[in-house]
């Protein structure tokens, strides 16, 4: 997907401009839009796409590079590209630990915060993303292209498995923490595992209340844990890549 095509389905008009300063600066070369998103995100895209096109609702952080997403002829043989909601749904410990706390973010569970939409596949506009996706086509994206926050990092994941998952930041695509960004707050585990120095220099005419949730954020995780986050990425990159 060389002509890069975005979408922001704004579903609360105080975050769209971090997602629009993040295009703006990450990928000046991209054709962006935005619109209100209706009951169906997947609905809303397809009334407003006719192309192959990355959807991501208001609040996300970009910065894609040109090997993130898929080719354009994967893309074309499916009717979506999505995450799962879960980010440890895959895992061999901690999937089960979702049923257990009853959260609904075992496998079958998709995120529509950000996805890649194929308007070729579709016949109908869905009104409802209720259960639309399953006699559908998806390729499920790496966790990179969607660094989310989880329920299991507040309440079931030690603070080595944090700071593991916070690693996957320094190549990350998409930065996606917007009920931090909404309240401000993180625990200490949340600080290891989400990169909140990365939404820092997007800040420019947001709404003041949310600029300052996301400063106090970014300034939780650069004293706590983002040089030593990086070290330790560049570290595992150059054992897996010895000269």
């Amino acid at each position: 997907m060389s002509d890069l095509n975005i979408l922001i389905l704004e579903t609360d008009s105080r975050l769209t401009k971090l997602t629009v300063n993040s295009i703006r600066k990450n990928s000046p070369r991209a054709s962006w839009s935005v619109v209100k998103c209706g009951k169906s995100k997947i609905g809303t895209a397809l009334a407003n796409v006719t192309k192959p096109t990355l959807v991501v609702t208001s609040g996300l952080v970009l910065d894609i590079r040109h090997a993130d997403l898929p080719p354009l002829e994967t893309v074309k043989k499916y009717h979506i590209c999505a995450s799962r909601s879960g980010v440890y749904a895959d895992h061999n410990r901690q999937a089960k630990n979702y049923e257990m706390l009853g959260i609904s973010m075992t496998k079958g569970h998709i995120d529509l915060s950000v996805f890649v939409i194929n308007p070729d596949k579709w016949f109908e506009v869905p009104s409802s993303d209720a259960r639309i996706l399953n006699e559908k086509k998806v390729l499920y994206m790496p966790r990179y292209m969607n660094h989310r926050t989880d329920p299991l990092i507040s309440s079931c994941i030690n603070c080595m498995e944090a700071v593991k998952y916070g690693m996957g930041s320094e190549h990350a695509a998409v930065f996606n923490y917007v009920p931090h960004i909404l309240t401000g707050k993180a625990t200490v585990r949340e600080t290891y595992a989400y990169a909140f120095d990365r939404l820092e220099e997007y800040c420019d005419g947001l709404d003041p209340s949310i600029r300052n949730n996301i400063l106090q954020l970014a300034d939780k995780s650069k004293h706590r844990v983002s040089k030593m986050r990086k070290k330790l990425h560049d570290l595992e990159l150059s054992l897996k890549n010895p000269a």
